[in-house]
């Protein structure tokens, strides 16, 4: 859970910087989160993620997208590695 946490702390920083976040910056991070989600998914509610993510304030399709992800998390036989690379790489490919 904690881990998770942080991973959604630096997504707020990232998404409130001054600076612009990359796409690939976006992607690695959905990456870290879906291995934390997939690895927590058995201690932390589904709600009390989605919750989370919603604290991010990502808007428009990056929103939905990470919605997505939460989703999936907690619907995969996936492992927490092999989710995260299934991630980054999707998001490498979306048109985001």
């Amino acid at each position: 859970m904690k881990k998770l946490i942080l991973t959604i702390a630096i997504l707020i920083g990232l998404s409130t910087s001054a600076q612009a976040v990359s796409k690939s910056q976006f992607c690695s991070m959905m990456g870290q989160m879906a291995s934390q989600l997939v690895s927590s998914k058995t201690t932390v509610p589904l709600s009390r993620a989605i919750t989370l993510v919603e604290s991010v304030g990502f808007t428009g399709d990056f929103k939905s997208y990470a919605y997505g992800v939460v989703a999936i998390a907690y619907d995969t036989d996936l492992s927490a590695s092999q989710y995260s690379q299934a991630v980054t790489l999707n998001c490498l490919q979306e048109d985001l």
